[in-house]
């Protein structure tokens, strides 16, 4: 069972088309997770590795909190050479969020290795909905609907954003034509990722973040 969700991931992680929108100035905000939350910071012992490895694949990923800047440090290595250019790494944070205030999310980041490091990244949000959760008949577990934010880390730090329109729903691999909305309600998991595109990137990676903050609606105010 453990093994099928997995598969599904690595075939999404490499199917992916890239949106690579530009860092902008940040407007309104309000702090979800990082260091701009004093009490729950990162919360890092939610945060959890999934990555090509139970499909015989060698990528790694780690999570940890930089000391000194309060920072997460998402890192590891892409490696597709066990896979025929295949690979994928992700860490995932297992919390339900109620994100219906906001219209989007925004990805504050610090900084990102520079080329030849890989640096398009990938925001994924699964809500309660289309988790899943059920059995299939056989025994195994369905896969989830996964809703992709992908873009490219500016390497010298700046604010990417998203509304929730720009998350697109994909299923084992595949975007889900004429597919849900997601339920912003009712979010039960948030996963960083960085995947190999089939060879288009790999090595070694790092991606620093300051924070993930909600977009609140263009008329309201901090």
């Amino acid at each position: 069972m453990y093994l099928l969700v997995l598969g599904a991931l690595l075939v999404l992680a490499n199917r992916i088309p890239l949106t690579q929108p530009q860092p902008i100035a940040a407007s309104g905000h309000e702090c979800i997770i990082g260091r701009c939350a004093p009490q729950l910071g990162w919360d890092l012992a939610s945060w959890e590795p999934v990555t090509d490895r139970v499909r015989g694949g060698r990528s790694t990923a780690a999570a940890r909190v930089d000391s000194r800047t309060g920072c997460l440090v998402f890192a590891g290595t892409l490696d597709t050479s066990a896979l025929g250019g295949a690979g994928f790494a992700s860490v995932r944070r297992r919390r339900p969020l109620d994100l219906s205030a906001f219209r989007g999310l925004a990805v504050r980041v610090a900084r990102a290795a520079a080329p030849p490091a890989p640096r398009v990244y990938a925001l994924n949000l699964v809500d309660e909905v289309n988790e899943g959760t059920h059995d299939r008949g056989d025994g195994r577990r369905a896969s989830s609907i996964e809703f992709k934010f992908s873009f490219d880390a500016p390497v010298d730090g700046g604010i990417v954003q998203a509304s929730f329109d720009d998350f697109v729903p994909y299923y084992r691999g595949k975007p889900v034509e004429n597919g849900p909305r997601i339920d912003t309600r009712k979010i039960v998991a948030i996963s960083l990722m960085i995947q190999s595109y089939f060879d288009k990137q790999q090595g070694d990676y790092e991606l620093v973040l300051e924070s993930i903050t909600g977009l609140l609606p263009e008329d309201s105010e901090i």
